[in-house]
């Protein structure tokens, strides 16, 4: 399982306040985003996007690129 938005591999069940008895919603640890199960990416899909925050080069803007980007670890992809 991997997040849609930013590829990561962590994740973790996203309790709905409306639907609690519902465990399809997952919670990415990397950037955050809910996403259902359904949506969820292929952990070895090669054609991923780039991390939406950094866009692909691992280090974070928001901090003038001086550490690694939070939404996708440094990772960097194509």
């Amino acid at each position: 399982m991997a997040c849609p938005t930013c590829g990561c591999q962590t994740a973790y069940p996203f309790d709905d306040k409306d639907d609690p008895q519902d465990d399809r919603l997952q919670r990415c640890a990397a950037c955050g985003e809910v996403f259902d199960l359904e949506d969820q990416a292929d952990e070895g899909d090669d054609d991923m996007q780039p991390c939406p925050r950094c866009r692909g080069d691992g280090m974070d803007p928001l901090n003038d690129h001086l550490l690694a980007c939070p939404a996708c670890q440094g990772e960097q992809r194509p």
